[in-house]
């Protein structure tokens, strides 16, 4: 989808649900009030997208860096 859309030239947000089943018919309505906040936030494992995961992530790496 994120290819499509750069090809495009249009935000993901721009895409309908006919948009999105034409990438998987797994696609219901509820994706169309998924806002990147959730998005993100959903991804908590080890490397995620979690806004907590990315600030763990970076206390560690500042933390081997000696700062």
């Amino acid at each position: 989808m994120f290819p499509h859309c750069a090809e495009k030239g249009i935000p993901l947000t721009a895409l309908t649900l006919a948009d999105y089943q034409a990438f998987s018919p797994a696609f219901g309505e509820d994706i169309l009030s998924v806002s990147l906040e959730q998005a993100l936030s959903a991804s908590g494992a080890t490397g995620g997208t979690a806004p907590a995961r990315v600030h763990a992530e970076l206390e560690r790496a500042r933390g081997t860096r000696g700062e």
